[in-house]
């Protein structure tokens, strides 16, 4: 939706090309831009900025911009718990709401049906009474990830947080599990080898070659470390 709607307002030769979509898009920009400018005094301009070029939405904004205070502060040594409780301090009253439902104790399932009632108290019958909170939509796809971030197990938690999102099996999975992905792997340590290993190959657009995915996604993680030189390692 959001990306048909951008292309057609370039299409349009608009200058404001972002649609007014409020969905977890935010968390593809806000991951790499993040990772260019953790450390920098205009990190959060230019995650904003990225983010509005295809999202011209305040909740997409906010959002992703709480998504790169958490990935920041994990990126630059902090403890996560902290970083979560920090973060949490400067959001809005919105936002606070938001952090606030990811502390519930029940298990993600539980606590996605719940709240998807409370959106859809007024719907009971609707076939997404039980589900609404499991869409593409935020705040409910920044609660998700977030509350899987205060539970996570001690062994395995790329793992384990990347597959409980999977087997939630509705909403924009993909959105939520980069954002989710991102901060474990930057506060507990890279997927698996074996999944590694799994990935095909694509083709590489400065050689119209066929590449091992795993090679270009190194390269790029090459070029940002060389970008942001607070995220080289001592």
């Amino acid at each position: 939706h959001a990306t048909l709607t951008f292309l057609d307002l370039v299409d349009k030769g608009e200058i404001e090309c972002g649609a007014d979509d409020k969905q977890a898009h935010s968390f593809l920009k806000a991951v790499v831009v993040t990772c260019l400018y953790a450390g920098a005094a205009d990190r959060r301009d230019k995650v904003r900025s990225a983010i509005r070029v295809h999202q011209n939405n305040d909740i997409a904004v906010e959002y992703g911009l709480l998504a790169s205070d958490l990935l920041e502060g994990v990126l630059l040594g902090q403890d996560l718990a902290a970083t979560i409780e920090t973060v949490e301090k400067s959001a809005s009253a919105a936002a606070a709401e938001a952090f606030e439902k990811s502390k519930s104790s029940a298990a993600l399932t539980d606590l996605l049906k719940q709240l998807s009632n409370q959106v859809m108290k007024d719907s009971p019958d609707s076939p997404f009474f039980d589900l609404r909170a499991r869409s593409c939509e935020l705040p409910g796809a920044f609660i998700a990830p977030l509350h899987q971030l205060r539970r996570l197990p001690a062994d395995d938690a790329y793992v384990a947080a990347i597959r409980e999102n999977i087997v939630q099996g509705a909403g924009d999975t993909c959105s939520r599990a980069i954002f989710l992905g991102a901060v474990v792997a930057a506060a507990f340590g890279p997927p698996p080898a074996a999944w590694v290993d799994k990935l095909t190959t694509a083709k590489d657009s400065t050689t119209n070659e066929a590449t091992p995915l795993v090679r270009l996604v190194d390269d790029l993680s090459t070029k940002i470390i060389d970008h942001n030189a607070r995220l080289r390692t001592p």
